[in-house]
């Protein structure tokens, strides 16, 4: 198998895990584990080259005009570098069922997100990055409460920079932006938040 395919089925598995294990969880350890799994996503997939596709990325109904510089992937919501896999910088979305006081679920989460990675990245490469959290702060987004989550440190010899929203709409939705080597792509992530848009559920049909 090829790397990715093997960091693919690993991811695959935690998530499976996570909807195993949600019942016996609090919301906030439901949350953590999610924001785990989006953190170690970089380079998972392969990109889809159909120039046919719309510059426009949806999940559910989050959506936000994706960057000339990113593309389309075999993986849901995984939007790949155009220079992949050379360069494994990403943007990746997930929606989840809404969760009761969310506030209260992300304030008290950090430590414990940030002891998970750390410890899924040791099970995953042997090694245990030390990772400096930027940000990790209550920021609306998109007319939502939101948590910004702000992270970097270095891996393989790689340098990782990971911006994290995590929003309470109608569902939960958690968007990562992975920076991954020398290239600077603030402007591109910039440029999604900027056109991020949620629509409203019908109430009649609640979809």
């Amino acid at each position: 198998l090829r790397p990715y395919m093997v960091h693919l089925l690993i991811l695959r598995a935690m998530c499976c895990n996570i909807y195993l294990t949600m019942g016996k969880y609090a919301n906030w350890k439901k949350i953590i584990l999610i924001l785990t799994c989006l953190a170690l996503l970089a380079g998972c997939g392969s990109a889809d080259n159909d120039a046919s596709k719309v510059r426009l990325a949806e999940v559910g109904r989050l959506s936000f005009q994706l960057p000339e510089s990113f593309q389309d992937s075999s993986t849901k919501g995984l939007f790949l570098s155009k220079n992949y896999p050379e360069d494994m910088s990403n943007i990746y979305v997930y929606e989840e069922e809404a969760y009761a006081d969310f506030d209260l679920t992300m304030r008290d989460g950090q430590d414990e997100f940030i002891t998970n990675l750390q410890d899924a990245y040791q099970v995953q490469y042997g090694e245990k990055p030390e990772i400096t959290v930027l940000a990790y702060e209550q920021c609306p987004i998109a007319g939502r409460n939101a948590y910004k989550i702000e992270l970097s440190y270095s891996l393989r010899e790689s340098d990782y920079y990971q911006l994290e929203y995590v929003i309470d709409a109608e569902d939960t939705y958690y968007i990562a932006f992975t920076q991954i080597g020398e290239i600077d792509y603030g402007s591109e992530f910039a440029s999604c938040l900027d056109s991020l848009h949620i629509a409203m559920k019908d109430k009649e049909t609640n979809q």
